[in-house]
């Protein structure tokens, strides 16, 4: 409550301030669900070809998994098609999160617990 309060006076404070806001909302559902959606991906190592081919990349970045999410927040900012295809890879990766937390009735409650 205390966040949302504090981003609405800075928004209100600036002129382009909802954008502003609207655009850390974002960035904050990525990382929520991109973070599931990479928990649930480690749990799949022991079964899954792709999931361990997957944690094998995001072991070698620095901080593990929020290496993987800084890693790929970093570079969408590359123009061009490189760029646009790194922000796929978060935008993919938070929606099967998503879709995760949704099959198992907890979209609400995983953005609670992990804030």
């Amino acid at each position: 409550l205390t966040a949302a309060w504090l981003a609405l006076a800075l928004a209100a404070s600036c002129p382009f301030g909802w954008l502003r806001v609207a655009r850390w909302l974002l960035f904050a559902l990525q990382f929520t669900y991109g973070w599931l959606a990479v928990t649930y991906l480690d749990d799949a190592r022991p079964r899954s070809r792709l999931a361990r081919a997957s944690m094998a990349v995001i072991d070698e970045l620095p901080l593990w998994k929020v290496g993987a999410f800084s890693t790929l927040s970093f570079l969408q900012g590359i123009p061009g098609a490189a760029g646009v295809s790194f922000q796929l890879a978060l935008h993919i990766l938070a929606f099967s999160g998503a879709a995760i937390a949704w099959r198992r009735r907890r979209l609400l409650a995983w953005l609670v617990v992990f804030w």
